[in-house]
């Protein structure tokens, strides 16, 4: 496994990968607000995701779970299989446990739901590149006990706003 040191790679790279267009290019703005972020392309589907990994690799993908022709489960699935050094941040609306759970099982490296304060967004994908795992707080600590473990090998347990740290 190659570890890149993301805090010293000055052009991170990222897809979007909602078919809600406005959130979708609204995003793309913020994240580009951030000069050490560059979002390559915007995609609508989970088939579209699938095509556009076959030409470009990039660090992170930000992905929704509800989307057309393939959800972002399984997306998640198939993508941890064929390019496990890619960054996979889920943003979506969804917060059952259940389904937190589940794309923390299937290695997810964070979610963030769309309801929750703009503000953590880019700090919360801050850490994500960096190799943090973050989900919501109230997904439990006996799965956060699984995930704490950062590429230096050191667990934390601190917990701030509405995401584990």
């Amino acid at each position: 496994m190659i570890y890149v040191n993301y805090m010293e790679k000055r052009n991170i790279t990222i897809f979007i990968a909602d078919d809600h267009r406005l959130f979708s290019h609204s995003l793309q703005l913020l994240i580009n607000s951030n000069t050490a972020y560059t979002v390559l392309n915007l995609l609508g589907s989970g088939k579209a995701l699938l095509h556009a990994l076959n030409d470009v690799k990039p660090d992170l993908i930000i992905l929704d779970i509800n989307m057309p022709s393939i959800d972002g489960i399984e997306i998640l699935e198939r993508i941890r299989l064929l390019y496990p050094e890619i960054k996979i941040f889920i943003v979506s609306y969804l917060k059952e446990k259940h389904i937190i759970k589940k794309a923390m099982l299937l290695g997810a490296d964070g979610y963030f739901v769309k309801d929750d304060d703009p503000d953590l967004f880019l700090s919360i994908l801050d850490r994500v590149i960096t190799g943090e795992k973050c989900f919501p707080e109230n997904m439990g600590t006996e799965i956060w006990v699984r995930f704490l473990a950062t590429p230096d090998g050191k667990r934390h347990n601190r917990m701030g706003s509405n995401y584990a740290k």
